[in-house]
């Protein structure tokens, strides 16, 4: 069964990267909960921004 999609291009990671170091700084106000759980947000938002900025480039 086709499908119009078209194929994912993998991100670099460095938008994932950038944005855990700043996820988790921000999470030291936390503790050390707060530092991981800002570093995976920080990690998910940096790769979304890094994938949008790809497909505009396009």
């Amino acid at each position: 069964m086709p499908t119009n999609e078209k194929p994912e291009e993998p991100t670099s990671g460095g938008g994932a990267l950038l944005g855990m170091i700043a996820g988790g700084a921000l999470g030291l106000l936390g503790g050390p909960v707060g530092v991981i759980v800002g570093g995976v947000i920080g990690a998910i938002l940096g790769n979304e921004v890094e994938r949008g900025e790809k497909m505009e480039s396009r």
